[in-house]
């Protein structure tokens, strides 16, 4: 039996919880347990800055990234937005240094935004460096045609992913015509670029019963905003009850506008359920909704956001065929899928040290 390569893996476990975490953790658990891999990892903390605390914990990311390189075959970094600047040419330099192969994932759908904001110097660096390693996974296609320009090193589509929830006959896979009108979730950080106010404003604008609940934690919002939505928020739930709390709801509302939106998890969460969405033509996100799985409206549109709910709610056949295409395209984000190519470029590059 061959030896099994050796990864070191940099990047942010949870907690807090988020969409980068999130998906970190995900990779970590699908290839841990693979018989052709030993998986190292380097935990990004949540704190980093100019504080004691913060410093402290750069200086032992930096300890362990020395001691840990020199022993493992290929090193994947994994970054979170404040880290990816500093820590990417640092583990350039050590995996030229000692040899090894190197790879850069980049979480999130904005990377290039924050790279032409940082100062010509820091640009000049990072194409130097991180974007010099041996293989560049970006989450959209924009950046993939965005940084293939400026590296001549191979840039991978390597998109957000999650598991297929089971429900049905599969996952996701009731897409009989509902016998109701159709129920709305929201589900993600309660915040106005998210769209909470047009959800709610579209809402109070449909004459006619209509089901929306909304969860997850709150954030810069008043106490006349969240009264605005108490009825129907229903708090904050574990990441294992997310796919439970789906499968009770037939739509998914996003009319987000959130800066740093890349491929919103939720909306491949909804998919692995079964769940069409209502969301923006914001980012990326047209990239991973089109006609057939969901509805795309401007961002801060209330009346567009309205008509289209109105458009579900009034024509159940509707909903049933935007569930049979949110339930195709659950299969072109499937987490296994996606960490079994990972462990493929991972292999490939380990054959080439």
């Amino acid at each position: 039996m061959s030896a099994k390569t050796k990864l070191l893996l940099i990047g942010p476990l949870p907690p807090p919880i988020g969409g980068v975490r999130v998906l970190f953790q995900q990779l970590v658990d699908d290839i841990s347990t693979r018989d052709d891999i030993n998986v190292q990892i380097i935990n990004l903390p949540a704190q980093q800055g100019v504080s004691v605390t913060g410093l402290r914990e750069l200086m032992h990311i930096l300890g362990m990234t020395i001691w840990s390189i020199p022993k493992v075959d290929v090193v994947s970094l994994q970054p979170t937005a404040r880290t990816t600047f500093t820590l990417g040419p640092i583990v350039w330099f050590l995996c030229r240094l000692f040899g090894k192969k190197c790879m850069f994932r980049k979480f999130g759908g904005v990377f290039e935004k924050d790279y032409e904001r940082m100062p010509g110097i820091v640009r000049w660096l990072t194409r130097k460096t991180t974007l010099n390693m041996d293989l560049l996974l970006f989450e959209t296609r924009v950046l993939v045609n965005y940084f293939g320009r400026l590296t001549t090193k191979p840039v991978v589509w390597y998109p957000n992913s999650r598991p297929l929830a089971m429900k049905g006959n599969g996952h996701g896979e009731d897409t009989a015509v509902p016998a109701n009108p159709p129920k709305f979730i929201f589900l993600g950080h309660v915040k106005r670029t998210k769209g909470i106010q047009e959800i709610i404003d579209a809402a109070a604008q449909i004459d006619e019963p209509i089901s929306i609940d909304i969860y997850g934690p709150i954030h810069d919002l008043d106490l006349e905003d969240i009264a605005s939505f108490a009825d129907c928020y229903k708090g904050v739930i574990p990441s294992q009850q997310v796919a439970a709390t789906m499968q009770a709801y037939d739509v998914l509302l996003l009319p987000t506008y959130h800066t740093g939106e890349g491929y919103p998890g939720v909306i491949l969460e909804a998919y692995c359920n079964g769940l069409p969405v209502i969301t923006t033509e914001w980012n990326a996100i047209p990239e991973i909704v089109d006609d057939g799985s969901g509805i795309l409206i401007q961002p801060k549109d209330t009346d567009a956001l309205r008509q289209a709910m109105l458009k579900l709610i009034h024509n159940p056949a509707e909903v049933a065929r935007l569930k049979a295409g949110a339930v195709k395209k659950a299969g072109e984000f499937s987490s296994e899928y996606w960490s079994n190519k990972f462990v493929e470029y991972v292999l490939d590059l380990a054959q080439q040290n």
